[in-house]
């Protein structure tokens, strides 16, 4: 009993003796403590949270881009597609600011699949509007007039910045892809109408699955469905590549 009083006393003298020292200590366990339930936290958070957002733009399950385009049979191939629920069709053009080296990736308006958050101002209503990344905002401002070098299949090079959104698509705010013009890379994206474009042939469909409906986009079911409901409609549209193919080397043989 005698050596417990004598250890107890001590340690009480040692902490009085040190108390600055011990109430960081007990700050820093506690601080550890907190940072390691907030980090356990963190990751479901955000999950549900961009879960809620998917499903609020109903994301797409997968998204079809072509190089030689979206014609009307890759259309039927992939509406027919047993394994497709929902599918919609609309363009892209890839195009680079007149005025700086950035390059953006201009959209038609989806409003169904994959749709768009405004964040500021309206979205387009004509030809001549054009809705940017919300985080090209401080760069870019409402009213200004934007023009590209080579647009494209955009029906014009000018256009007026009418508002700022956010896309369900592209999760990494540093990442938007790659590119052939321009420095390689993507430093955006902007969304206009679908009168803005000229092209006889879409080049992005984007793609739900009947059998992904309430499973949580981060799952291991969820990717493991999309990658098998994929495979089908990939393959059919695989041969219309040839196809296209061989027609556009007879048209350039035929011109040239």
């Amino acid at each position: 009993m005698m050596r417990k009083s004598i250890l107890w006393k001590d340690a009480f003298q040692t902490i009085t003796h040190s108390l600055g020292r011990y109430i960081a200590i007990i700050l820093l366990i506690g601080l550890g403590t907190f940072a390691f339930v907030g980090l356990k936290m963190a990751g479901p958070d955000m999950r549900a949270t961009g879960a809620d957002f998917f499903t609020k733009h109903n994301l797409a399950d997968v998204t079809v881009t072509s190089n030689y385009g979206i014609n009307s049979t890759d259309r039927a191939t992939i509406k027919n597609s047993p394994a497709v629920k929902q599918a919609t069709f609309g363009y892209l053009q890839d195009a680079k600011v007149k005025s700086n080296q950035d390059v953006l990736r201009v959209f038609s308006q989806s409003n169904t699949l994959s749709s768009y958050e405004l964040i500021k101002g309206h979205f387009p209503e004509n030809n001549k509007e054009i809705a940017l990344s919300y985080l090209l905002k401080k760069k870019y401002h409402i009213g200004e007039k934007i023009s590209f070098t080579k647009p494209g299949i955009l029906k014009n090079k000018t256009y007026k910045i009418v508002g700022f959104v956010k896309s369900s698509e592209f999760l990494d705010k540093t990442q938007f892809g790659q590119t052939n013009i321009g420095n390689g890379r993507l430093s955006g994206f902007a969304v206009t109408t679908h009168n803005a474009f000229a092209s006889p042939v879409y080049q992005v469909s984007r793609v739900t699955f009947k059998n992904t409906a309430n499973l949580s986009p981060f799952s291991v079911t969820y990717r493991n469905r999309v990658y098998h409901d994929q495979n089908k409609p990939k393959k059919a549209l695989n041969k219309n590549r040839q196809d296209k193919y061989d027609k556009y080397v007879q048209l350039y043989k035929q011109q040239y």
